[in-house]
């Protein structure tokens, strides 16, 4: 399941592919059982009073309802929660780049998905190939 994060959980994209475990706790319509989320997008500019805000997909959001109460937990907005990040764990699926479309010969751009663990990646480096035994870290951007 995804969510999108405020400034405090997405922190400029670095945040982007961590996993959290969340609960409702204010609504009659909260069952007792947590979802797990991995941040991947920054929310727009109505979660930038709250210190942290998740902002749920639709999905994410009916999960953390009693059964039979989900679209009365959507309607209710916004929520108490507990959370903390916890680890991702994709099973089977193995760690994954997709290139970025806007990439050209001048510019590489890539989304790395399904990292396992704290959703971290500490470096990631290209060679050129062919003329080249040479390997270049990529930064953030």
């Amino acid at each position: 399941m995804v969510s999108a994060g405020g400034p405090s959980l997405y922190k400029s994209g670095r945040g982007c592919g961590a996993c959290y475990q969340i609960k409702c706790t204010s609504n009659q319509a909260c069952s007792t059982n947590p979802v797990t989320a991995v941040i991947t997008d920054e929310c727009g500019q109505g979660c930038l009073t709250e210190s942290v805000h998740f902002d749920l997909s639709g999905t994410a959001f009916g999960a953390m309802a009693v059964p039979g109460q989900d679209s009365q937990l959507r309607t209710a907005g916004v929520l108490q929660i507990l959370y903390r990040k916890v680890e991702c764990n994709y099973n089977s699926e193995t760690v994954v780049f997709q290139v970025d479309g806007g990439s050209n010969a001048y510019y590489f751009a890539a989304l790395v998905e399904y990292v396992n663990g704290d959703g971290e990646i500490g470096l990631v480096e290209l060679k050129q190939a062919l003329d080249s035994d040479t390997w270049l870290p990529m930064s953030h951007s």
